[in-house]
């Protein structure tokens, strides 16, 4: 999701802003934690499962966005 986000990001710069970006977390970081609560493990594991990714995606992610920037477009910063 954060990929389709970058693509299209790029695609519409001029009417892109900070905003975008913070919003664009926001809904993968939601997407991901829904995604994992509904994953086929036990149920007593799936909080924790949650919490987990709570705590590791949002630097994942941040760190995702510079790669993705850098490799795809070629804007390194």
């Amino acid at each position: 999701m954060m990929s389709a986000f970058c693509l299209l990001a790029e695609w519409a710069r001029d009417r892109a802003t900070g905003a975008t970006g913070w919003v664009a977390l926001g809904v993968s970081f939601v997407a991901g934690a829904i995604l994992t609560g509904v994953v086929p493990a036990k149920p007593d594991n799936r909080p924790l499962l949650v919490i987990i990714y709570v705590l590791a995606t949002p630097p994942l992610l941040f760190f995702y966005v510079f790669w993705f920037s850098a490799v795809v477009f070629h804007d390194a910063l």
